[in-house]
């Protein structure tokens, strides 16, 4: 099956974050990076954003000072090409940190920021039980010994095991709230997908700002993707329901999703991109965004639009065998099939054929088809091929590759056919070759 890609969708937009009057002051001292220039920086998607630059005095402490309160999340400490640690910020953003270059997780010291102190803790309990996993995997990559793999498969079962009963018993005693919370949607991943919602609080703004809430958004597109376009628009709702609570996490949520469904090659996913941006975004509510985003996502809408089952189908013109040029609406027929392909696709010739076998049942009962070749490069072998072929319907090419035709019709795949009414209404789809077959096949039994 052939794939065609949309160019990038980009859109101006700011998210809004909270201030307070308690102004962040994190003092730190670090063992062993005397005089060193580090980084502070925080997680955002699937990079990190750089917060500030700042330098270790000889005795290698320094006071981190900020005039806003920062954002909660999963910040970094980077000390370039040695090591980085990490450390939560949570409401109290006034605390101390001491460690030492050599192994900053196990040397550190916390104070006055009980969220730190248990995410430390719990990074050293879990420390040795992750390397005797890691030499577990070592020696099973080394070994080709039947009885000696089974051995070392059943060790690592009981320390997967040990390391699953570490967060759980963390998350029972929930010593601190906010560290339990982003703990929990740590592993999210490891628990079935109808728990997903028990695990991540997604009214929890600090999740935007952690290396793995990216992540959890993807697995739940990943996790309904095969689903119809509407339940797909079910589960999208109810996760974004879970949001409004906080504003910065309702922003990140749903502008990830317009931007994330617009990208998605796959049929159906352009009925997504329109409900959440009619939903979300073009209702006036989205004051968050810039005029040129909102400008931007209703263009793109006017032209998704037209791919949608009781929306009238988009008219356009493709070049004929014949040299002329013809349009859809110049097609007169009681109902239409908009048939997209090309030539050297097999799905889409096997499509063809299957429209071919059954083109005279078809026309019999007031249909005709308008088939475009979506390849301009196999212009030559296009005529050849459907003359060998003997597809005697109304043949068209997309010589300019129209973008908006393809951006009209989702054609982000082929074969892909609409069915469409005398006055031009589309009453169908059909996606790729199996749809299309079982459609004449079932026609032809009627």
């Amino acid at each position: 099956m052939k794939q065609y890609f949309f160019i990038t969708f980009i859109l101006l937009f700011s998210f809004c974050e909270n201030s307070s009057a308690q102004n962040p002051e994190i003092k730190i001292t670090i063992k062993g990076a005397e005089n060193k220039q580090l980084k502070f920086a925080y997680y955002y998607q699937d990079n990190i954003s750089l917060v500030k630059e700042f330098s270790l005095d000889k005795k290698g402490k320094a006071t981190l000072k900020f005039d806003e309160k920062l954002p909660k999340g999963i910040y970094l400490i980077i000390i370039p090409e040695v090591t980085y640690f990490d450390v939560l910020i949570s409401d109290n953003q006034q605390f101390e940190l001491k460690t030492d270059i050599k192994d900053p997780i196990s040397n550190m010291k916390i104070k006055n920021s009980s969220a730190n102190k248990v995410f430390y803790d719990y990074q050293n309990e879990v420390s040795e039980l992750m390397q005797n996993k890691m030499k577990l995997d070592e020696e099973l990559a080394n070994t080709s010994d039947t009885l000696k793999i089974r051995q070392l498969e059943q060790q690592k079962t009981e320390l997967n095991e040990q390391i699953t009963k570490q967060w759980k018993d963390e998350i029972e005693r929930n010593e601190s709230p906010f560290f339990t919370t982003l703990l929990k949607a740590m592993h999210v991943f490891e628990v079935p997908y109808n728990q997903f919602y028990d695990y991540v609080d997604f009214s929890e703004s600090s999740l935007v700002k952690t290396p793995f809430f990216y992540n959890i958004l993807n697995y739940h597109i990943a996790t309904n993707i095969e689903k119809s376009p509407q339940e797909i628009i079910k589960e999208n709702d109810y996760l974004i329901s879970l949001t409004k609570q906080d504003s910065v996490i309702y922003q990140y949520v749903t502008y990830y999703f317009l931007t994330k469904y617009k990208d998605i090659c796959k049929f159906g996913i352009n009925e997504v991109f329109v409900d959440i941006s009619e939903k979300y975004f073009l209702n006036g509510n989205a004051t968050w965004l810039q005029p040129e985003g909102i400008e931007l996502i209703s263009k793109t809408v006017e032209n998704y639009k037209y791919s949608i089952i009781g929306n009238k189908a988009y008219n356009f013109k493709a070049l004929s065998t014949t040299g002329d040029s013809i349009a859809l609406y110049d097609i007169d027929a009681e109902y239409k099939i908009l048939f997209f392909w090309s030539v050297g696709c097999g799905h889409c010739e096997e499509a063809a054929d299957s429209l071919r076998n059954n083109y005279t049942a078809l026309q019999n009962k007031g249909y005709e088809v308008f088939a475009i070749n979506i390849d301009s490069k196999t212009t030559e072998s296009w005529e050849k091929y459907i003359k060998k072929q003997n597809y005697t319907w109304t043949n068209g090419i997309d010589i300019r590759e129209n973008y908006n035709t393809r951006a009209n019709y989702y054609v982000c795949s082929s074969p892909l056919a609409y069915i469409i009414d005398k006055e031009n209404i589309i009453i169908g789809k059909l996606y790729g070759q199996a749809q299309i077959c079982d459609f004449v096949e079932r026609f032809a039994k009627q």
